[in-house]
Formats: C-alpha cells, sequence, structure tokens
C-alpha cells in the first residue's frame, strides 16, 4: 500500500467486516490514518474526519513549507538511497572475501581446505 501511496496512487481495500478494516487502519501511519475512509461505516464519521484532517493540514502548511518539505524529503531520500547502495556495496565485499584463496607460502588454498588443515 505504502509504495502506491507514495507514487500518487489510489488504493482500495476490500474486506467482509468493518473489524478487519479498523485493524488495517490502525497499522496505517498517524500522518494519513484521516485519508482512510471506510465506506461499510453506517455514518459517515470517517468522511468527516478526512475533510477535517485534509483542512487542518492545510491551514497548518502554506504550499511554500510543503514544497520546502518535499524537497527536503527527497534530498534526504537521495542520501539514504546512496548510503544504502554503499552498505550492500560493502556486504557483497565481505560475502564474497569468504571465498577468496588463501595464499601461504606461494600456495593458494580454498577458504574450505584451510580450515579442513586447521581442523
Amino acid at each position: 500500500m505504502g509504495h502506491f501511496l507514495a507514487q500518487g496512487k489510489s488504493v482500495l481495500v476490500t474486506s467482509q467486516t468493518k473489524k478487519a478494516l479498523s485493524v488495517l487502519k490502525g497499522q496505517v501511519p498517524e500522518a494519513i490514518q484521516n485519508l482512510c475512509v471506510s465506506v461499510l461505516d453506517d455514518t459517515n464519521l470517517d468522511m468527516v474526519r478526512s475533510v477535517d484532517g485534509i483542512s487542518e493540514y492545510l491551514s497548518r502548511y502554506t504550499s511554500n513549507e510543503l514544497k520546502r518539505k518535499m524537497e527536503s524529503s527527497a534530498r534526504q531520500r537521495e542520501v539514504i538511497i546512496k548510503q544504502l547502495a554503499e552498505v550492500r556495496r560493502k556486504i557483497y565485499a565481505i560475502k564474497y572475501r569468504e571465498f577468496e584463496p588463501i595464499v601461504y607460502n606461494g600456495d593458494s588454498f580454498s577458504p574450505a581446505k584451510a580450515a579442513e588443515f586447521v581442523n
């Protein structure tokens, strides 16, 4: 769900019971819970909360503030992606180092053969 929402798409979740939907709504980040509207509810309370939440959010922030926040988040995301790529590169380097031959006195041994020798 988060992936589609991040792409600006709407998500429709269906369920036979209200309980399952309310549990799922509880798992959604609090910042966007007001955007979850149940059509199974007999009252329009979810719709009222959604409209109130959107209105309150828009009254709290100007479009310039939201744009700056969006740009800042995008920069932070890029930094995190670069850090993640570096960590992955290090993990792969460590992983493949386990399979590098061990050279001793000019002879090359696989790590498995060296382990047999040590034991």
